[in-house]
Parts: C-alpha cells; sequence; structure tokens
C-alpha cells in the first residue's frame, strides 16, 4: 500500500513563516529612504529615464523581437544575439563598457560609461548595427546555435515542453528579420542626472527615429493559435509525464492579475499536495509579448489521473489565495528596493508600454480580486479539459 503523503511543515508553521516575510519586506521598505522611485519617460519618445545616484550612467537599449516560443523562433533568437555581439565588438571601446542579453520576446544592449564622460554616438551606433546581414554569411554561426539547443534538449520533459511550445510557434526555416529588430526599441537612461541625459541623447535620436518609423512602421503583435484536448506524444521517457498548458492574457489585459494570482495559489497547492505520491512538478509561466502561456509538467513513476489532479485542486481555498496575494504583494513591493530592481521594473514597463505606476497599483489591485474566481482559474489548471494537454507514458518492457 502506497504511503500518504506527508508535508514537511504543517499549515500553522506555513503561516507564520509568510507573515514573518511579509513584516521583513515592510520593514526594509522603511528602512530604504535613499532609493525612492523617481522614472519618468519622455513625451513623445521611445526614451524613459531613472535616477539614482551611481559613478556610471547606464543606456539599456530594449529591442523587441516578438514571441520566440519554438525551437526555431528560439534559434533565430539567438542566432541575432551572436551576430548583434559580433557586430558591437569594433564599435565599442574603454572607457565605453556593455553587455548583451537575449529574452524570449526581446533582445538587451546595455551601455555604461563614467558620469564625467561624454555619452557614446547613439545614432552612428544604431545605425552601424541595422545595416543589412548576408544570413548566408553567418550559416556557421546558426549551426552551432542549434547544436546547443539540440544539447540542451535531452531530458524527457525538455522535449515534451518542445513538442508543445513547436505547436504554438512557427517551424522550419525562419528569415532572419534582421533590421526589424530596430524598428521600435525603448531605451532607459539611468544614473546621475538621468532625466537631462535622456533629453539629450533623444535630441540626437530624433531625425534617425522619424526615418525608421517611416520605413518600418509600428510593430504588430502576432495571436498564438488556441490549443486544446487531449494528446499523447510518441517520445520515449522511464516515468509517466503530464503537460497541461494554456495561453495567457497579455500584461495589460484586464484579467492578466487574476491569472497570475490563480497560478501562485496552484504553485501553493502543489507545494502541499503532491499528485501521486514521490511525484516532482515544474509550473512555467512565460508572460510575453504575445501574451504567452503556462504549463504545469509532472513526473510520475505511476500513471497521472483526473483524480489525482483533483485531489490537488482540493486543496485550494480562500485561504491559500490569501497567502499566495500576500507572497506577490511582498514580491512586488520588494522590486522598488533597489536600483537594479526598479531598473528591471521599468524595463518592464517600457516593453510592454505598461504604466509607470502599474507595479505600484497592482498590490492594491490583487486585494480588489474575488476569491472565489481566484479559486475557480485556480482549479481551473489542474483540468484536463478544455485545456491542452500531453502525455508521454513509459515505454512497456517485459
Amino acid at each position: 500500500m502506497a504511503e500518504q503523503y506527508k508535508p514537511l511543515f504543517n499549515r500553522n508553521y506555513l503561516k507564520v513563516v509568510l507573515v514573518i516575510c511579509v513584516l521583513a519586506v515592510i520593514w526594509l521598505s522603511s528602512m530604504n529612504g535613499g532609493q525612492e522611485w523617481s522614472a519618468g519617460r519622455l513625451e513623445h519618445s521611445p526614451f524613459y529615464w531613472l535616477e539614482h545616484d551611481a559613478e556610471l550612467r547606464r543606456l539599456d537599449i530594449l529591442l523587441p523581437t516578438g514571441s520566440a516560443i519554438s525551437d526555431a523562433e528560439q534559434d533565430r533568437q539567438q542566432w541575432r544575439r551572436q551576430i548583434l555581439g559580433k557586430r558591437l565588438q569594433p564599435l565599442l571601446a574603454p572607457p565605453l563598457q556593455y553587455q548583451l542579453q537575449s529574452a524570449d520576446d526581446h533582445l538587451l544592449l546595455t551601455l555604461a560609461w563614467p558620469a564625467a564622460a561624454e555619452a557614446p554616438d547613439l545614432p552612428g551606433l544604431l545605425d552601424a548595427l541595422r545595416q543589412p546581414v548576408d544570413p548566408l554569411l553567418w550559416q556557421a554561426e546558426l549551426a552551432r546555435v542549434q547544436a546547443k539547443r539540440y544539447l540542451n534538449q535531452q531530458q524527457p520533459d525538455q522535449q515534451l515542453l518542445a513538442e508543445f511550445r513547436n505547436r504554438l510557434g512557427e517551424t522550419g526555416t525562419l528569415p532572419l528579420q534582421w533590421q526589424q529588430l530596430f524598428q521600435s526599441p525603448k531605451l532607459i537612461v539611468s544614473g546621475p542626472d538621468a532625466e537631462r541625459q535622456a533629453g539629450q541623447l533623444a535630441a540626437t535620436l530624433q531625425p534617425q527615429w522619424k526615418e525608421w518609423n517611416e520605413q518600418f512602421g509600428s510593430q504588430s503583435n502576432r495571436s498564438l493559435p488556441s490549443l486544446s484536448g487531449q494528446h499523447r506524444s510518441s517520445l520515449n521517457a522511464d516515468r509517466h509525464l503530464l503537460l497541461l498548458a494554456g495561453p495567457l492574457p497579455a500584461r495589460h489585459a484586464d484579467d492578466y492579475l487574476l491569472q497570475r494570482l490563480a497560478a501562485e495559489t496552484a504553485r501553493l497547492a502543489l507545494a502541499r499536495q503532491q499528485p501521486v505520491t514521490g511525484s516532482e512538478y515544474r509550473l512555467l509561466w512565460k508572460s510575453l509579448t504575445d501574451g504567452g502561456y503556462r504549463a504545469l509538467l509532472i513526473f510520475s513513476s505511476a500513471p497521472i489521473e483526473a483524480g489525482d489532479l483533483q485531489r490537488v485542486s482540493g486543496q485550494i481555498d480562500g485561504e491559500l489565495v490569501q497567502q499566495a496575494r500576500q507572497q506577490l504583494q511582498a514580491r512586488w513591493q520588494q522590486a522598488l528596493l533597489d536600483e537594479q530592481q526598479q531598473l528591471n521594473t521599468l524595463s518592464l514597463l517600457a516593453l510592454y508600454n505598461l504604466p509607470l505606476d502599474s507595479l505600484q497599483q497592482a498590490p492594491d489591485r490583487l486585494t480588489e480580486l474575488d476569491d472565489r474566481q481566484v479559486i475557480d482559474a485556480a482549479r481551473g489548471l489542474f483540468a484536463l479539459e478544455p485545456q491542452f494537454s500531453l502525455r508521454i507514458n513509459p515505454v512497456q518492457t517485459d
């Protein structure tokens, strides 16, 4: 007979820990008088600014790309990053420092220079970077990107998730679409006297900005396909895997916060009650330009049935919703505590065209959400229908 699953900590202990964490965040916020949120956006401009004391000025250049979901789209994203990095090397020299990063819906180029030094020639830099690229000359870089992705997808759960992602995104050989990288950048100046510095940089870029808008127009978002139904994968594994997935609303959508709170509540339910004894899980939340997706992956040595999922969803009640609400509120309040977290927050607001006070208003908006609606949404994450499900069953051996 299978042993009954017993959580490591009881419910009362977890409540105490949660209250202590929230109080700690509030106390830290009160001690943080020197890091007030001082940010803004220049009118009719892609420039944002964030004031803080530092020896270096910093310019973050966000290059929106649309969502890279499928393997082919993610390969293209990394391919672009490789090309951009090679182009940057001969263009930048000390004291200018730079860093290049990639995400699933944008590339991020960060420039930093001493506050007493001159700002970089931004129009010249961007113009050099956006010059046409011949993809045939960069096939070796693409091959390396594809090989690295293949090596990183050897586990059954990674392959199952990739199978789902490839149903959402484009597949096959995709065009590089190089110049479109620069059609709607967002630029964030941070450091001392950031607002004035942003204004000066914006003035140098204004003629070029108008030309790009006329050439490319505004970037349009696509709609991800709606997937549903129960499916079985032909992949092999040594245990049972179940993927439950669904679309996410855009960040500005009315129900975004409700879905975010529902997912956090579901995570707490999984931490409290395993679907099957000895099972493991991953809960993914991919909020992207085009909405994105959420996915729950469950791994088990035994089959995962609807009744197992219902036992988890049965743990979801108003008390658990309140715990999830308090955790999110504490996390978002902490996001404004120091300059790096403030910069990360401003980057998110700029990338998704959200009001600058969105994160400050989010804790109060969470409080206004109806618990009954959150409970229903959280329980829906464990239902086999109508959302999309994909299974791997282990190979039977004699």
